[in-house]
């Protein structure tokens, strides 16, 4: 199922992207992006590429409000990728149309979310109100097309196409699924419970039931 000309895409939740942190690689539709925060907080989803020399930007770090590049330390402004600064040579003039493909980013229900075709709708309050708490992301090696097969042979309902909510172990579970390349999928789950609850054990083993079971179909 390709998303990239109609949905959001979720890629990580939120509180993993914190501020002034190292840069952190995701992967949507087969695309390698680079995620980050500016100075102001918000979340940036570029693509994983220095137009300079092509080094992974994921690799850099964040300076000065800026995305820096880990091989010349070339820096690109957020809120649209151009270059803002060449440390090794502070004297010359910036090259006016070199620019960090961006994709458009949003956090949403605790969610980073990514729209990698263009503008669309902003997603649906996708989660069940009780399941409001993170609880671990599975990487399933599967496409999206079985996972979400499995979630409706386990009873989930989709909210929209890459949000499911249902219930494992008898708890309120909202699954965000990430379709990140052919046989890969992310499921980030979100229950009402966290680890001092005494079912969250048991929501556990059910995620890592429902991956093993996903894995082994044929």
């Amino acid at each position: 199922m390709n998303t990239k000309a109609s949905a959001w895409i979720p890629l990580l939740p939120s509180h993993q992207l914190r501020a002034a942190q190292d840069v952190v690689a995701a992967c949507a539709e087969g695309e390698e992006l680079a995620l980050w925060r500016s100075a102001e907080g918000l979340a940036q989803v570029w693509e994983d590429r220095c137009p300079h020399r092509g080094m992974r930007l994921s690799l850099g770090r964040v300076h000065a409000g800026r995305l820096a590049c880990a091989y010349h330390g070339w820096e690109y402004e957020a809120d649209g990728g151009r270059c803002g600064a060449i440390p090794a040579q502070p004297g010359a003039p910036l090259p006016r149309n070199l620019c960090v493909k961006t994709h458009a980013a949003l956090d949403h229900g605790g969610m980073v979310w990514t729209c990698l075709g263009g503008a669309a709708a902003p997603p649906q309050a996708a989660a069940d109100a009780r399941a409001t708490t993170f609880c671990r992301s599975l990487a399933i090696r599967a496409g999206l097309g079985p996972v979400s097969q499995a979630l409706a042979a386990a009873g989930f309902e989709a909210v929209q196409a890459l949000v499911w909510r249902g219930e494992l172990a008898r708890e309120a579970v909202a699954a965000y699924l990430t379709p990140a390349r052919d046989g890969l999928t992310f499921l980030h789950a979100w229950s009402r419970i966290d680890a001092r609850h005494p079912a969250f054990a048991s929501v556990m083993a059910a995620l890592r039931r429902l991956r093993a079971s996903i894995e082994a179909a044929p």
